[in-house]
């Protein structure tokens, strides 16, 4: 019989890490990251000084950057990360202000319907993750990973099936 400590270990050493986290910042550092679309449109989210998450795209790919919009939501660190799923849609990820770990969707792939609201998934950064970045196991499904500020630890937290299925929990990775 396998232990689950096995699997674990097993699982970590076949991820490929597709890292653009970010280092720990000073709460609402305004903090960015860009990500493509399937159709080659670049999409920017950021974190503005108050906290809340900013989102602009260009119409067609190459072209000039639309206005940022609102996508609502708060965080306390300012980190932002997101990638798009196997499926051609977004998703993207925050600290909340309660210190769990959030995430938005887009609805459709490539974007063109709106984004789903935001959602939990759990986790208590209470010192704020040092970092919060994603990872693609073996099996094509989609996680999150966030180190503990100061501990040296990683969580993870995954998709159960690829695209868009519910999370695992957050547990050591």
């Amino acid at each position: 019989m396998v232990s689950s400590r096995w699997t674990r270990f097993a699982t970590a050493v076949v991820m490929v890490f597709v890292s653009i986290a970010v280092a720990a910042q000073p709460a609402h550092a305004n903090s960015s990251v860009l990500v493509q679309n399937c159709d080659r449109r670049d999409e920017q989210f950021r974190v503005n000084d108050d906290g809340s998450v900013s989102h602009r795209w260009q119409a067609t790919p190459g072209s000039a950057w639309g206005a940022w919009y609102s996508m609502g939501g708060r965080t306390n660190y300012g980190q932002i990360d997101a990638f798009t799923n196997g499926d051609c849609k977004v998703e993207i990820f925050v600290t909340g202000t309660n210190y769990e770990v959030f995430t938005r969707w887009q609805n459709t792939a490539n974007g063109t319907t709106g984004w789903h609201d935001w959602a939990s998934i759990g986790g208590n950064f209470s010192w704020g993750p040092s970092r919060i970045d994603k990872f693609v196991n073996f099996e094509i499904v989609w996680g999150v990973r966030a180190q503990a500020n100061g501990t040296g630890l990683f969580l993870c937290n995954w998709h159960t099936q690829p695209y868009g299925s519910p999370w695992t929990g957050w547990s050591v990775c």
